[in-house]
């Protein structure tokens, strides 16, 4: 997930909002993810993003990727967010 706003705090929230939307409609929650992947754009702060993340999710991720990219598809996004979580039939859901 990615999101056109104007800064990574922004965009940070603004997926994290999603994430935990789409979490909830599967009948999973951040307790149950199992994976979660960052693909940060190169000018930004990998400090930074993990103060973002961390003031909005509380639950402890056992397994969290960091990688540094150039570009995206679009002009202005900073930041890509990947999760990985168990939902209530024990399947994986991915997004």
């Amino acid at each position: 997930m990615t999101a056109r706003l104007p800064t990574l705090a922004d965009q940070v929230a603004d997926i994290l909002r999603d994430v935990s939307a789409g979490l909830s409609d599967a009948g999973s929650s951040w307790e149950n993810v199992v994976k979660i992947c960052f693909f940060l754009h190169r000018s930004q702060k990998l400090e930074d993003l993990k103060e973002h993340f961390s003031r909005t999710v509380k639950a402890e991720i056992h397994q969290m990727e960091y990688t540094f990219v150039d570009g995206y598809s679009a002009e202005g996004k900073l930041i890509e967010i990947e999760v990985t979580a168990k939902i209530a039939t024990e399947s994986v859901l991915h997004t």
